[in-house]
């Protein structure tokens, strides 16, 4: 639980991010500094643990149940509440903000690539900008992938009748949507699959690198995508 926590506060850290990247982009360096970046992991990576504190107390476990073939909070009001508050509520309300943010984006990135369309020195951000469109959706598709997990977790597991049944709507479910969490990734960062597709141009990369001299070795941009 600790990871899944870590997981969708690291979806929420960059839809913030990212949001902030295109409406405020001169406060970006500011905001997102190496030190506070670091400060913001340490914080949400604290609160995960702190989600997870009340999984120890008597009365509140969440196990896997063997002849169910689910994983299944304790019968008792520990277990009703955090199976809803914690798990349902919290993790369905994340996700609808990671949507929300990403939309507030999305919708930024589309007026400011109205404002650059006619413009010729901006053509470099305008490109930057249309490549951001397709991170837009691969944000929505990861946060909508967990909010159909948490949904088919708690309430369409309790439309079935069968131990089967109930396996794919928990348990398969969830193994699923955590694997696609990778293959979205693995979908929409061109980079990442050639580096595992082709290790070696990574080398080659880095040994073009070492090449370029100081004059061209600096190129910014206040992107964050």
């Amino acid at each position: 639980m600790l990871f899944w926590y870590a997981s969708i506060y690291g979806q929420l850290q960059l839809a913030i991010n990212r949001l902030i990247a295109i409406t405020s982009p001169v406060l970006y360096n500011s905001i997102f500094s190496p030190r506070r970046t670091l400060q913001m992991l340490i914080f949400f990576w604290t609160l995960s643990f702190v989600h997870i504190i009340v999984y120890f107390w008597d009365g509140c476990d969440f196990t896997f149940n063997v002849p169910s073939m689910v994983w299944d909070y304790a019968t008792t009001s520990c277990g009703e509440i955090i199976s809803f508050y914690l798990d349902f509520v919290h993790g369905t309300t994340l996700c609808i903000a990671i949507i929300i943010l990403d939309t507030v984006t999305f919708i930024g990135i589309y007026k400011q690539v109205q404002k650059l369309s006619g413009s010729t020195t901006g053509q470099h951000d305008l490109n930057m900008l249309r490549k951001n469109v397709r991170l837009y959706i691969q944000a929505c598709l990861q946060a909508g992938c967990f909010a159909l997990m948490i949904c088919s977790f708690h309430i369409l597991s309790r439309l079935v009748k069968t131990n089967w049944q109930t396996f794919f709507l928990t348990t398969f479910v969830w193994e699923t949507a955590h694997a696609l969490d990778g293959v979205i990734i693995f979908m929409f960062y061109e980079s990442f699959r050639k580096v595992l597709c082709r290790p070696s141009c990574l080398q080659r990369k880095n040994l073009k690198g070492n090449t370029i001299t100081k004059g061209t070795m600096f190129s910014t941009s206040r992107w964050l995508f």
